[in-house]
C-alpha cells in the first residue's frame, strides 16, 4: 500500500519526502544507471551531425533507408557507436596498409602461385637509397619494384627456404595489391557511412529516451521515498517524513 500511497502523493506534485539522494541498494542503483544511460544516449544523438562529412550524401541516403527495429534505444545506439569505433580503427589500419603496399604496385597472384609451384619463393626487401648497391643486381636475382627519394623496394628470387645475405631489411610479403588495399578502404568507408546513417535515423528515439528518463526518475523517487519510510504502531503504520507548501494543506 505504501507504493500506491506515494503515487497519489506524487500526483499532487508538491510533496517533498525526506529520503536519500543516492542509491540505497542494487534496485535503486539500476534505476539511476538507466536514467544516466537514457540521458547520455539522447545527448549523443542530439549532437550527432555529419553534415560536413566528406561522405555526407551517402550518410544521408543511409539514414533515409535505415529501419529502426523495436528494440532498446540505449543498447542499439551503444552497438552502433562500438561498430563505428571498430570501423575507425580498421580505416586507420587500412590507410597504413595502403602506404605500406603502395610501393609494390600491382601484381598477379596467379603468377606468384606459379613461382611457388616451381619450387621458388620471393623475398621482399626495402633499403635506403644511399645504402642500396647497384652491384647487388649482378650478384643476386633481384628485381627493383619501385623507388622514391628515400627508399628502394625490391624482391629477390630463391629456391624454397632459401636466403639472401643482403644488408637490407627483409619485410613481409604484401597481403594484397595497392588497388586491393584501396578497394578494402572504400568498403570500410561505405560501412562507416551506413553506421552513421543508422545513428542519424536513431534520432527518432530521442523523444522515447526523454520520456523513459522522466518515468524512471519518478520510479526512483517513489522507490527511495518508500525505502526511507519506517514502521510504527506495531508495524500497522508506515511513517513518512516530508514537506509540502502550506497553501496546499486542504488539498493534501
Amino acid at each position: 500500500y505504501t507504493e500506491e500511497f506515494l503515487q497519489k502523493l506524487q500526483e499532487i506534485g508538491m510533496m517533498d519526502i525526506t529520503r536519500s539522494h543516492k542509491p540505497v541498494d542494487e534496485a535503486s542503483a539500476a534505476l539511476l544507471d538507466r536514467m544516466k544511460d537514457c540521458k547520455d544516449t539522447a545527448a549523443y544523438l542530439k549532437k550527432a551531425d555529419w553534415s560536413k562529412d566528406p561522405d555526407a550524401q551517402d550518410i544521408e541516403k543511409a539514414a533515409a533507408s535505415a529501419v529502426l527495429l523495436e528494440t532498446d534505444p540505449v543498447a542499439y545506439v551503444k552497438e552502433q557507436k562500438e561498430r563505428l569505433e571498430d570501423l575507425r580503427n580498421s580505416i586507420n589500419s587500412a590507410k597504413s596498409r595502403i602506404r605500406e603496399y603502395a610501393p609494390w604496385g600491382e601484381f598477379d597472384r596467379t603468377s606468384l602461385d606459379r613461382i611457388s609451384e616451381a619450387g621458388y619463393e620471393l623475398h621482399y626487401f626495402s633499403a635506403p637509397v644511399k645504402a642500396y648497391k647497384e652491384e647487388w643486381e649482378q650478384e643476386y636475382p633481384i628485381e627493383v619494384i619501385s623507388r622514391d627519394s628515400k627508399n628502394v623496394w625490391f624482391v629477390a628470387v630463391t629456391p624454397q627456404n632459401g636466403t639472401v645475405p643482403l644488408p637490407a631489411k627483409e619485410i613481409p610479403a604484401p597481403a594484397y595489391s595497392a588497388s586491393e588495399a584501396r578497394a578494402h578502404l572504400k568498403e570500410l568507408e561505405a560501412q562507416t557511412a551506413t553506421v552513421k546513417g543508422n545513428i542519424i535515423k536513431a534520432k527518432d528515439f530521442i523523444g522515447r529516451l526523454e520520456t523513459e528518463y522522466k518515468e524512471t526518475a519518478g520510479k526512483l523517487d517513489l522507490y527511495l521515498a518508500d525505502a526511507a519510510s519506517s514502521l510504527a504502531a506495531e508495524n500497522t503504520v508506515t511513517l513518512l517524513v516530508g514537506f509540502a507548501p502550506s497553501k496546499d494543506d486542504e488539498k493534501i
